[in-house]
């Protein structure tokens, strides 16, 4: 018997937006509560504002885990920070 595990990488935005939440929630992290996700294609941002780098990362971090994510764009600002240039994630499909 030839059983083979397909990797499916189709899911819908509204699905993997609601996981992402789910995560970034779980967390335990006020600040992540008010980011803002959108999704399109599997390639997600994250736009608002945190209290520090280290949430930054984390959140950014946590992300990159999440099913159906494929790419990640941080566009998360670290309050009292300078404007800076937004960075994108490369993230191998799950």
């Amino acid at each position: 018997m030839n059983v083979a595990k397909q990797i499916r990488m189709d899911y819908p935005d509204e699905d993997v937006r609601s996981r992402v939440s789910r995560f970034l929630n779980s967390r335990h992290f006020p600040a992540f509560r008010h980011l803002d996700i959108s999704v399109e294609h599997g390639a997600v941002t994250l736009t608002g504002e945190v209290q520090s780098y280290y949430e930054k990362q984390i959140a950014m971090t946590s992300c990159q885990h999440v099913v159906g994510v494929l790419s990640l764009t941080d566009e998360i600002r670290v309050r009292g920070e300078i404007e800076s240039v937004p960075a994108k994630v490369r993230v191998v499909a799950k």
